[in-house]
C-alpha cells in the first residue's frame, strides 16, 4: 500500500524533525500524557510513519505495550527495522483497519489528522479503539513555524528548493480529490474532538525552538544532523531539480541555489564547536496537543 513516502521520504522526515522536541518539551508531554506512563499501558499509535514519535512514546514509558498502525509500505518496513520486536506493527488506516475495539488505554496520533480529509471520522475510529475511560490524543501543527538563516542569500536558496513541496502538495490534493483551497491548518481540534463524541477535552500549546548554536544538544549530535542533511540534499537533488523545472524554475537558478546551500553546509561541517556557537540557524515549530476521553 503506497502512500505518504512518495511525497516525503523517511530521511526527509528524520532531518526535518530531528530537533523538534527538546527535553523540556518531552517533560511537558509526560505531564500531559501521564496516562501513558502507567507501567501496564496498552497504547495504539495511529499513523506512526517512520517512528519519530514512537521513540518519544517509548521514552515516556519503555515498558508500555505499543501497537503502531501505519498504511504506507515503506514506513511499515522502516518501523520493523528500527524497533524490531519492541513494538507491534499493523498495516492499514484507522478508518479501515481491523484494530481491536475498546482495547487501548490511549490512542495517539502525531502530525496525522491535518493530512486527512475527514478528521472526525478518523477520531471516531480512534475513540472506538480506546477502552472506556481511555484517552485519545492528537498532536498537530499550529501556524507560526519558521526558519531563520545566517544570510538572506541562504534563506532565498532554501526557499527556492522548498517550492518543490508545493508541487508535491498539489499532486496529493489531486490524488485524494481534495478541494484546491483545502486548508488543513485552520481546524479547531477541541471542536472536532467533541464532534467525535469525546469528553473532558483539553488542549495545550507547545512551541519548540532549535538553534545550531544550542548547547542543550551535544556538538556531536548537531554535527551528525548537518552531515545527514547534506546527504539528503545530495540524494534528492536530481528529483528536486526535475520537479522544480516542471514548476517553471530555470535550471540556472536551481544550480545557483544548490551552490549557495552546499557552500553553507561545508562551512557548517568544517566549523569547530566555538565557531558553530556563532552560527545561528534557527527553526521554530508550534504544536497543539489535544486530549479527550472516552466516556
Amino acid at each position: 500500500m503506497a502512500g505518504w513516502s512518495e511525497l516525503q521520504g523517511a530521511d526527509e522526515i528524520d532531518v526535518g524533525r530531528y530537533f523538534e522536541y527538546d527535553a523540556d518539551a518531552i517533560q511537558k508531554l509526560g505531564t500531559w500524557l501521564d496516562f501513558v506512563r502507567n507501567w501496564a499501558a496498552n497504547v495504539l499509535e495511529v499513523g506512526a510513519g517512520t517512528g519519530f514519535f514512537t521513540h518519544i512514546l517509548l521514552k515516556l514509558n519503555p515498558r508500555m505495550t505499543l501497537t503502531c498502525l501505519e498504511p504506507d509500505d515503506t514506513f511499515v518496513k522502516v518501523l520493523g527495522e528500527r524497533f524490531g520486536r519492541g513494538i507491534r506493527v499493523v498495516q492499514g488506516t484507522i478508518e479501515e483497519s481491523s484494530i481491536e475495539p475498546e482495547s487501548y488505554h490511549a490512542v495517539v496520533s502525531h502530525i496525522v489528522l491535518h493530512n486527512l480529509p475527514d478528521a472526525v471520522r478518523a477520531l471516531c475510529a480512534m475513540k472506538d479503539a480506546a477502552r472506556k475511560g481511555g484517552h485519545v490524543v492528537a498532536i498537530e501543527p499550529a501556524p507560526g513555524a519558521m526558519n531563520h538563516y545566517p544570510s538572506d542569500d541562504i534563506a532565498r536558496s532554501f526557499k527556492l528548493l522548498w517550492e518543490v513541496k508545493t508541487y508535491r502538495w498539489r499532486r496529493r490534493i489531486e490524488a485524494h480529490k481534495l478541494p484546491e483551497d483545502w486548508q488543513p491548518y485552520s481546524r479547531c481540534y477541541p471542536q472536532i474532538f467533541e464532534k467525535a463524541g469525546l469528553r473532558r477535552v483539553h488542549c495545550y500549546g507547545l512551541s519548540c525552538v532549535f538553534t545550531l548554536s544550542d548547547e542543550r544538544f551535544s556538538f556531536a549530535e548537531r554535527k551528525k544532523w548537518i552531515r545527514t542533511r547534506r546527504k539528503l540534499l545530495e540524494d534528492e537533488r536530481t528529483r528536486t531539480t526535475r520537479e522544480l523545472i516542471e514548476l517553471g524554475t530555470s535550471e540556472q537558478d536551481i544550480d545557483r541555489a544548490y551552490s549557495v546551500i552546499f557552500d553553507y553546509v561545508e562551512q557548517l561541517e568544517r566549523a569547530s564547536e566555538e565557531e558553530l556557537s556563532h552560527i545561528h540557524e534557527q527553526e521554530v515549530t508550534n504544536r497543539t496537543v489535544t486530549i479527550g476521553q472516552k466516556q
